[in-house]
């Protein structure tokens, strides 16, 4: 066979859309890794399919000298937790202390890192899940506040409170000889619009005892980089945590965020990684050319990269999903390489897979999605353009008598990139995933983003 079908079929069968299931040579982030095993960061920030946990894969598979665990929020017992009767900020954020600090203390003990006259941690952490630990001192003391429930050891008795102060200690002068890093992942799972308040009462605490922990290593131990909790959050998720000390997290945060350039570099690496350049990185217009027949415009870009990032929201998770039905499109036709007939053909199935993509985001604040898109769909049909006005769309929802509050729902379309904003006078287009600073401007008309139209059937 030809090497470039080898190519081609390389990118339709292993380009992974999920960071875990791909082959660690295509991976990308290394300054990110780098500046996240400083042992300084606290939060790394980012749309779903920004590379979030592309980075956390890669950090727990290729990094022996440290010792990594990470906590997938699927499977996180959030009917156990609110049931704990934690009532406020202050008790949520002790509890992920109780949480952090175990889980930190457990992997610090299976390293022989803990003195052997800490008896007491030693049968505490003989268990590597410290929500099941909570939970059993709470099912213990059921007629008792969870914080005044005591844990007997020893023929002494401690509350939550002591044994976080006592955890905390441990991790703060213990002399470390390796460094430990705890991530929190996939924070969106269980993300329930019914339950809005109380997952992000759940997440808030997080965010703050991180914030927290990572201020007083930094203040008051000698292994103020030995010990990171981090978490892996969305950044529309992130955006609704208000409190007062959220400015002061700034400085210890990653934003995975992306254009078009930073796009061609991604993809110039991972073209290069199927060794197409001899194993050494070239520039992006030479890898291009060496699966997809395209041709430069009169502006030196390539009219077909071009007109598949148009289709995109700009995130490497799009590109990898076009580029795997383009390539698998290209060998049915025995191609050698993708074209842009190819590219157009995948234009159908890639709008498919994105309006799913949009409708999985965006149901968790607007459960009536379905109709929403449906809505968008009568009225594009009925004015035979992809553009409408918020006129239109409240004209729409009284006429359904749909109760959604119209602002509010366009706001979270924009918010994810199914609508733009368009400038009447100058023809121009301004969506938020090219801008993440951009808020909707009611006043201009709005226009559906080109890679959900043939999904939505709107041709215009």
């Amino acid at each position: 066979m030809n090497k470039a079908f080898d190519f081609l079929d390389e990118i339709s069968k292993n380009w992974k859309l999920d960071g875990w299931e791909e082959n660690p040579k295509y991976f990308y982030f290394s300054e990110e890794v780098k500046r996240i095993l400083s042992g300084e960061i606290s939060f790394v920030i980012g749309r779903k399919g920004s590379g979030k946990s592309t980075i956390s894969k890669n950090i727990i598979q290729n990094n022996s000298n440290e010792v990594v665990k990470n906590i997938s929020f699927y499977k996180m017992p959030y009917d156990e937790i609110e049931r704990l009767g934690i009532k406020d900020t202050y008790e949520m954020v002790l509890f992920w202390k109780y949480i952090i600090y175990s889980e930190l203390c457990f992997m610090i003990n299976e390293n022989s890192e803990i003195k052997e006259n800490n008896k007491l941690f030693k049968h505490l952490f003989s268990t590597e899940n410290p929500f099941k630990e909570i939970i059993k001192i709470k099912n213990l003391a059921i007629k008792t506040p969870l914080f005044s429930a005591e844990v007997s050891f020893d023929e002494k008795k401690y509350t939550i409170n002591e044994l976080v102060d006592k955890m905390e200690t441990i991790i703060f002068n213990e002399k470390l000889n390796k460094r430990y890093f705890l991530f929190f992942d996939e924070l969106d799972s269980g993300f329930d619009i019914n339950r809005f308040d109380n997952y992000l009462g759940i997440i808030k605490g997080l965010l703050k005892s991180i914030a927290f922990i990572k201020r007083e290593l930094i203040i008051g131990s000698k292994n103020k980089f030995n010990v990171s909790p981090i978490a892996f959050i969305r950044d529309d998720i992130y955006d609704n945590i208000y409190d007062n000390d959220k400015a002061k997290w700034e400085d210890k945060i990653i934003y995975i965020s992306w254009d078009e350039k930073s796009i061609m570099k991604m993809l110039n690496h991972r073209i290069c990684a199927m060794d197409l350049c001899n194993a050494k990185e070239v520039d992006f217009n030479t890898s291009w050319l060496k699966i997809c027949n395209d041709k430069l415009n009169k502006n030196c870009s390539f009219e077909g990269f071009k007109n598949l990032s148009r289709q995109t929201q700009y995130r490497p998770r799009d590109y990898i999903k076009f580029l795997a039905i383009a390539s698998r499109i290209a060998l049915d036709n025995k191609a050698r390489k993708i074209n842009k007939h190819y590219l157009n053909q995948a234009n159908r199935e890639f709008s498919e897979y994105l309006l799913k993509e949009m409708k999985d985001e965006l149901h968790v604040y607007i459960p009536n999605i379905d109709v929403i898109f449906s809505i968008i769909q009568e009225i594009t049909f009925e004015t035979n353009s992809n553009k409408f006005t918020i006129g239109d769309f409240k004209e729409k929802l009284d006429e359904r008598k749909i109760k959604n509050e119209y602002l509010n729902t366009l706001n979270y379309l924009f918010r994810f990139g199914v609508i733009g904003n368009y400038d009447n006078n100058t023809n121009k287009v301004y969506f938020s995933f090219r801008n993440n600073q951009l808020s909707i401007n009611t006043k201009q008309s709005f226009i559906i983003h080109p890679g959900l139209r043939k999904a939505l059937q709107i041709y215009s």
